[in-house]
């Protein structure tokens, strides 16, 4: 199964659409009602089903729901002519779920639709019933329900005249303060998305840069098989296929990314297989030679390389030749290229003593890392704790990666040349450092040192490769601490399966290979150390090394220098082009490739 042919395409529908977009939310983060739910379809003994199933955006149950949801929205609000003009929400509001109830017996099941994900109602079962709630949002800055929604389970709100008054639905869902997994303040709630990026066994994370599969862009001087791409969302997706004389019940499950192609204006969907880490590929760099060459030979520069450009400046992939593709490949290159060299703390808390502060989580180059995390580290235990009591390695585990389990994320002052604490406010006066265990790679056969014991609520480690188990380096009652400089990236495991070292995981890579068979050694080699069976080394190594204090600000400053040095190599060439100089361009190699 494969999605590189779906269509390229935004969740928001034709920009012909009047949107309502929604920048607040009364969502429900921990998204308990939905929590509640029954996503398993497996019948029971007597071909019974009851399960929740997610509507997939963009498909067309849900675009219609929003649509009608838009018009009723814009009656509301007096838009006038809603035949003429079609209205529609551009987004569901954050932490809410468009679901497909489905219940009953096999062959004879009944769907119904529901949205989930408010903490103020437990569900809504129309259009109708939620207009006026999406209305209310949309409007009151306060998002005060229950005095100023006028949807009917806000207790305020009839239809008919009757006054309903269910109020075990309209009352606000408790919200559970959590303890944030490694952290010593207990009333520290824990971050957002980590728990389920820590636990889930998707492999991929929202913001994180990936390389995506892309059909085959083949032109004389080479081909391209994947874009640097943004991962944006996940949806898990579930099929069932019903039982046949011949056939048992089947349930297929599977994760489907939306990515945006970095220096393009599309947006894609992509199922996991077509997805692999940034540090695990490298084009060939013979496909650089003709980027100068690739620009418009009437020397105008291309709109996207303008500061600022707007998305609808950049091209959309389909149908692109290798010839036209290549100069917004270079960019979106150069747009990743610079991001690795950044890092952002995130999900700050205070540390009880006055000892600095601790962050949850980072964002490492282009990777999404959280505390309970087990990542690779660049070099072994000797450099990494010098004096630090630790046995050697064991059971060819120094011809491996050497692991950290994350259990604090900390930001210290450093001391100044007078004794003092320097402000940790400020980058170059502070150094973040990692504290927790260590884990080596050693066979399952030998002898394995176990974990310590986890309090309650700790995310177990996660698979190691396979023929191998995680074995506890440092003492059960110690942890080892260094400077987060030695975290070299994530760890994915599965990748690389043991009996199949030498071949990329991937099928769309496996086709890769057929055309360059030393960049995929190269991959295979990058894969290797990503799953851990080989020592990371710097092609494999997040070199984070600028300091940024929001994502945010980290994407602009990569998306401003990719355009500069965009800009730059096309002055160059157009220079040398109205000089008449024929000469091979090398302004090409100051591109950061």
């Amino acid at each position: 199964m494969s999605l590189l042919g779906a269509s390229a395409s935004t969740s928001a529908p034709a920009s012909s659409s009047s949107l309502f977009t929604f920048a607040r939310s009364d969502g429900d983060p921990e998204q308990t009602s939905i929590k509640q739910l029954n996503m398993d379809p497996t019948p029971d003994a007597s071909k019974f089903v009851n399960f929740h199933v997610r509507i997939a955006v963009g498909s067309k149950q849900d675009e219609a729901m929003r649509a009608k949801i838009g018009a009723g929205i814009a009656e509301l609000m007096g838009k006038g002519d809603t035949k003429r003009t079609k209205y529609t929400i551009a987004n569901w509001p954050e932490h809410y779920l468009f679901l497909e109830h489905n219940k009953g017996t096999l062959g004879n099941v009944r769907k119904d639709r529901y949205i989930y994900g408010s903490k103020n109602v437990k569900q809504f079962r129309s259009a109708l019933e939620i207009i006026p709630h999406l209305y209310w949002l949309l409007t009151d800055e306060s998002l005060h329900h229950a005095s100023n929604c006028k949807c009917q389970y806000a207790g305020k709100y009839s239809r008919g005249g009757k006054s309903n008054t269910a109020a075990s639905t309209a009352a606000p869902f408790k919200k559970r303060k959590r303890r944030a997994s490694g952290c010593s303040e207990p009333e520290q709630e824990i971050a957002r998305g980590r728990d389920g990026d820590v636990r889930l066994t998707r492999r991929y994370r929202d913001g994180e840069v990936v390389w995506a599969a892309v059909k085959p862009i083949q032109g004389e001087n080479g081909q391209i098989y994947f874009w640097p791409a943004r991962v944006l969302g996940t949806e898990f997706k579930v099929h069932t296929t019903p039982a046949t004389e011949t056939e048992p019940f089947m349930t297929v499950q599977h994760y489907v990314y939306d990515v945006k192609l970095l220096a393009t204006g599309s947006i894609a969907k992509r199922l996991q297989t077509e997805l692999i880490p940034t540090l695990a590929y490298n084009p060939s760099p013979d496909l650089f030679e003709i980027v100068p060459f690739s620009f418009p030979r009437d020397l105008v520069m291309p709109p996207y390389f303008a500061p600022s450009a707007p998305s609808t400046a950049f091209p959309q992939l389909d149908s692109l030749s290798l010839e036209a593709a290549i100069t917004p490949y270079a960019y979106a290159l150069q747009v990743s290229a610079t991001l690795q060299q950044t890092w952002t703390l995130t999900d700050k808390y205070i540390v009880a003593g006055g000892k600095g502060d601790g962050y949850q989580g980072v964002w490492l180059g282009a990777e999404r890392i959280w505390v309970g995390d087990l990542v690779r580290l660049k070099r072994g235990r000797e450099a990494l704790a010098p004096g630090v009591d630790l046995p050697a390695p064991r059971h060819g585990a120094e011809a491996r990666t050497l692991f950290l389990k994350i259990a604090r994320i900390l930001r210290v002052a450093l001391k100044s040349d007078s004794g003092s604490n320097a402000a940790v406010d400020g980058a170059a006066e502070a150094q973040c450092r990692v504290r927790g265990d260590l884990y080596e790679l050693v066979p399952s056969s030998s002898e394995v040192v176990p974990p310590p014991p986890a309090h309650a609520g700790a995310a177990p480690l996660p698979p190691p490769p396979p023929d191998l188990a995680f074995s506890l380096v440092n003492k059960p009652a110690t942890s080892v601490e260094f400077n987060f400089q030695e975290v070299a990236g994530r760890y994915y495991p599965g990748l690389v399966g043991h009996v199949e070292l030498d071949k990329p995981i991937s099928p769309v890579l496996q086709r890769d290979a057929e055309a360059d068979a030393e960049a995929n050694e190269k991959a295979s080699q990058h894969m290797h150390a990503l799953c851990g069976v080989a020592p990371a080394h710097d092609g494999v190594t997040m070199q984070a090394i600028e300091w940024f204090g929001a994502r945010s600000a980290a994407l602009e400053h990569s998306q401003s220098q990719a355009g500069e040095a965009m800009r730059n190599l096309w002055a160059s060439h157009k220079e040398a082009y109205e000089l008449g100089d024929n000469a091979e361009d090398e302004s090409v190699e100051a591109l950061i490739l």
